[in-house]
């Protein structure tokens, strides 16, 4: 627990840590990387940056703040959660946003 609010409260202050083992074993990001980033982005009233850390990880963030703002959110919660739709979806979703961060990081 301690190292965890440690490392956001450095992310926080700007520091820039890889804590991913994915990215320090190969040197490329993994489909999730920048999540951490993306959400302080947010915090900070900062969308455009929290795209460019991870599209994918700030539109969840938005959408899930967005439903959970709503009235019918057991309703909604539920059916996608049971909808073999949105999964897929999501996992192609999360191979695009992969695909982005690869070549974001090829191309500096």
């Amino acid at each position: 627990m301690g190292v965890t609010l440690t490392t956001f409260a450095a992310l926080a202050l700007g520091a820039d840590a890889r804590l991913c083992v994915f990215h320090n074993a190969t040197g490329c990001p993994c489909a999730t990387c920048g999540s951490t980033r993306a959400v302080l982005a947010l915090g900070r009233g900062e969308p455009l940056a929290a795209l460019a850390h991870n599209p994918l990880t700030t539109l969840l963030a938005i959408g899930t703040l967005a439903l959970l703002m709503t009235r019918r959110r057991a309703w909604t919660v539920a059916a996608l959660l049971h909808a073999t739709g949105f999964w897929w979806t999501l996992l192609a979703l999360l191979g695009v946003n992969w695909a982005y961060l690869l070549w974001r990081h090829a191309n500096g």
